[in-house]
C-alpha cells in the first residue's frame, strides 16, 4: 500500500509543483516533492500500519476490539502509542 501511494502522489504532487510555480525538473523540485509525498504517504498509511502492528502483537482479539471500538479512534491512536512506547523500552 505504501509504495503505490508513494509513486501516484509523486507524480501528481511533481507535476502540480512544477505547475505552481514554473519550477524545471531539477534537484530543488525533486527534494520538494519527496518531502511533500512523504508527508502524504505516512498520513495515508499509518492507521493501517497501527492496526496492522497490533494484530501481530496480538494485543487485541481483532482489527476492532472492543477497546478500539468503543472508543473510536482515540482507542486505536492510543493502542499505538501504547506499542510504540513498550517497543522502545526493550
Amino acid at each position: 500500500m505504501l509504495t503505490a501511494s508513494q509513486c501516484a502522489t509523486y507524480d501528481e504532487v511533481k507535476r502540480w509543483v512544477m505547475a505552481r510555480t514554473g519550477w524545471a525538473d531539477n534537484a530543488g523540485t525533486h527534494l520538494g516533492t519527496a518531502l511533500i509525498t512523504g508527508l502524504v504517504s505516512t498520513t495515508a498509511t499509518s492507521p493501517v500500519d497501527v492496526v496492522k502492528t497490533n494484530m501481530f502483537v496480538g494485543e487485541h482479539a481483532g482489527v476492532l476490539s472492543s477497546h478500539g471500538h468503543s472508543r473510536g479512534t482515540a482507542g486505536i491512536t492510543e493502542s499505538a502509542s501504547t506499542t510504540t512506547s513498550s517497543a522502545q523500552l526493550a
